[in-house]
């Protein structure tokens, strides 16, 4: 359980917003190849993780949605590596990824906005995790978040030092 300070949630909302425009940012002046590149065959390359970001926004709030709905309800757990291969992250469009992204979170965020403090502290069941709070839910999209933008930024400054040597 989270320990609460009156402006958290506030944070945690404003990180969520944040996401989209910081991968705009983020991928300012981005090249094709650049976006296939990827220095760790065990990660996704900046093209798999914009098309990771957008698919995994909507299953995100559905596992919120959810947990308002029913009670500690257990959530489905995703084989991210074969759900790449099902939706052909690594043929996607960076650029088309970054749009959904920011039309998806909207949805994510204004979700929880409206949410009162009781159904803040509903709890689901993760199979990885265990009990969780929908306060617990939405911090762990900022944590993935979060998670996802560090990548981008080392694989593009990796990129850089790379294209660097080849010159």
């Amino acid at each position: 359980m989270l320990v609460h300070h009156p402006g958290s949630r506030n944070y945690l909302l404003t990180a969520l917003d944040a996401t989209p425009n910081l991968c705009t940012a983020l991928l300012h002046g981005l090249m094709e190849e650049e976006a296939d590149f990827s220095p760790d065959p065990a990660r996704f390359s900046i093209r798999e993780v914009m098309a990771h970001l957008a698919d995994w926004d909507q299953i995100f709030l559905a596992r919120i949605k959810l947990t308002i709905k029913e009670e500690t309800p257990p959530l489905k757990e995703f084989d991210e590596g074969q759900r790449a291969l099902d939706f052909d992250y690594a043929h996607s469009d960076v650029w088309k990824e970054l749009r959904l992204f920011h039309e998806h979170r909207p949805h994510v965020t204004e979700f929880l906005r409206a949410l009162s403090t009781d159904e803040w502290e509903r709890i689901c069941f993760h199979p990885r995790i265990g009990h969780m709070s929908v306060e617990a839910l939405a911090t762990l999209v900022a944590l993935h978040d979060t998670y996802h933008l560090s990548q981008i930024a080392q694989w593009r400054q990796t990129y850089a030092v790379y294209q660097s040597v080849l010159d």
